[in-house]
């Protein structure tokens, strides 16, 4: 896949920031574009006004874009993703930007209840945003989405995408990309986490949350299914596993050191 680009679809709430920074040891930086870093619209604009030479030499784009951004390159192109569960995706994405002045939807979430939140029919996100975004479509109007839409979105995974990850299963997922793309150096520390949720959430906001997510939750079914499939098709699977499971021990005990002393080295330098 030399002369493939890489199209990554961020779905909000994914565990696309980590996954971005295993991205970041796969390629050199001049290869990768970070659409979220310079704004999607700059990173559209970007790459549809730049020459073919500088397109050829992008070999992947990360971001929180919708399918069909491969028919901006002039080389053959290639989708992946992550995908979660649905219910918990909205809950995170909701305490999240709830807690977050930067975050997408903060200033929904910072003013609304989770219900008003749910309910308030202007965020597409929490709408089946994940089959709105690796299907394409962002235009349809909030709860107008429909079984068309789903069939769209599995088409795609099916013939366009050699890696849907699954983020309950990152480390599987990762061993996965490692098989297909040959890709390593997949230690890492889970960053963007929405670590406090607040509060209990009741039956009836986790019932609005199904039922304005009804395609999201067909479409994980599904690329569940893919992955579990995939995965049992991988040799030596438990001492990949191992080596993984090594490595991310060995990154979180010596990272923070070494962060630490080039900290110390900085400061130093500047007095």
């Amino acid at each position: 896949m030399d002369n493939t680009v890489i199209i990554s679809i961020h779905n909000y709430k994914t565990a696309g920031v980590t996954f971005h920074s295993v991205i970041d040891r796969q390629f050199r930086s001049d290869q990768i574009l970070n659409a979220n870093l310079i704004g999607i619209d700059a990173a559209r604009n970007l790459i549809i006004e730049s020459s073919n030479e500088f397109k050829r030499n992008i070999k992947i784009i990360h971001g929180h874009f919708p399918f069909g951004w491969g028919t901006f390159f002039p080389q053959k192109s290639t989708y992946i993703t992550f995908v979660r569960n649905p219910i918990e995706r909205v809950i995170s994405d909701y305490y999240y930007c709830r807690k977050f002045h930067l975050a997408h939807n903060y200033q929904y979430a910072s003013r609304m209840s989770f219900k008003e939140y749910l309910t308030c029919g202007e965020i597409l996100n929490i709408d089946n945003g994940q089959t709105r975004f690796i299907s394409g479509d962002l235009s349809t109007p909030y709860g107008m989405n429909n079984q068309e839409m789903l069939d769209k979105a599995i088409h795609n995974i099916d013939t366009h995408f050699s890696l849907v990850g699954i983020t309950e299963k990152f480390d599987e997922s990762l061993i996965l990309a490692n098989y297909i793309f040959s890709w390593n150096k997949f230690y890492y520390a889970s960053k963007n986490v929405t670590s406090e949720k607040g509060e209990v959430i009741d039956e009836d906001i986790l019932e609005l949350i199904r039922s304005r997510n009804q395609l999201d939750i067909k479409l994980y079914e599904h690329a569940l299914a893919k992955h579990n499939a995939a995965i049992q098709q991988i040799p030596f699977m438990f001492a990949r596993t191992a080596f993984l499971e090594s490595s991310k021990m060995l990154y979180n005990t010596l990272h923070p050191v070494f962060k630490m002393l080039k900290n110390i080295m900085s400061s130093s330098k500047s007095e």
